[in-house]
């Protein structure tokens, strides 16, 4: 049997799926300390054009509000590094790509 040589991140029919999937997948990533935030990011970066509206402005205002927190409690000298809300500085930097698909266009 030919095993599948399709990396994760290719697009895939998005509109055969229910929309709210793809804001599930960012809701239990965000925070995430692990290989599934990196999947996850690079599915929305190379599908974000494909996603219906109202999901990309939920995944949007969902990633926004995980970066107000992340960038309080980071400012905050009495917070714990042991966890934040964009995970550690390698998961933030995957949701600062996410983010970078609507950022630029304002």
């Amino acid at each position: 049997m030919k095993q599948n040589s399709n990396k994760t991140c290719e697009r895939v029919a998005v509109r055969a799926l229910p929309a709210w999937i793809f804001i599930d997948a960012v809701r239990y990533c965000i925070g995430r300390q692990s290989y599934q935030v990196g999947v996850t990011t690079e599915w929305v970066c190379a599908n974000w054009k494909h996603l219906p509206e109202y999901s990309q402005l939920i995944i949007k205002q969902d990633i926004e509000e995980a970066f107000e927190r992340d960038d309080r409690m980071r400012a905050d000298e009495n917070c714990s590094s042991h966890y934040y809300p964009l995970g550690q500085d390698m998961d933030r930097k995957r949701w600062e790509n996410v983010r970078a698909l609507w950022r630029a266009n304002e």
